[in-house]
C-alpha cells in the first residue's frame, strides 16, 4: 500500500487533487545522504529495497508505509517531517 497519507492537496481549476510533493521526499533523502555520508545503495539497503527498487520509488514516490517508517526512522524524524517539510543540511536532520 502507498503511503496515501501523506500526499499534499493541489486545487487544480476547481477540482482538488492528491499528488505527493516527491521533490521534498528526494531533497531530504539527499540531505540524509550527505550528513551520515550514505550512497544510494546503502540507503536502500537499510529500507529493504534492492537499488532499482529504490530508484523507482525516488522517481515515482510511490513509497510504502514500511519504507517510509524506515527513509523516516533513518532521519530520526517523524514520517509527516519526512514527507512535507524540507530540511536544511542544517536543520533537524
Amino acid at each position: 500500500m502507498a503511503v496515501l497519507l501523506y500526499y499534499q492537496t493541489v486545487n487544480t481549476g476547481g477540482e482538488i487533487v492528491k499528488r505527493l510533493n516527491q521533490n521534498v521526499v528526494n531533497k531530504n533523502i539527499n540531505v540524509l545522504k550527505a550528513l551520515r555520508g550514505w550512497t544510494d545503495e546503502e540507503i536502500a539497503f537499510k529500507i529493504g529495497l534492492s537499488s532499482s527498487g529504490y530508484a523507482k520509488r525516488k522517481k515515482n514516490g510511490n513509497w510504502s508505509l514500511n519504507e517510509a517508517q524506515c527513509l523516516s526512522g533513518l532521519a530520526g524524524v517523524t514520517i509527516e517531517e519526512f514527507f512535507l517539510h524540507e530540511y536544511l543540511p542544517n536543520g533537524k536532520l
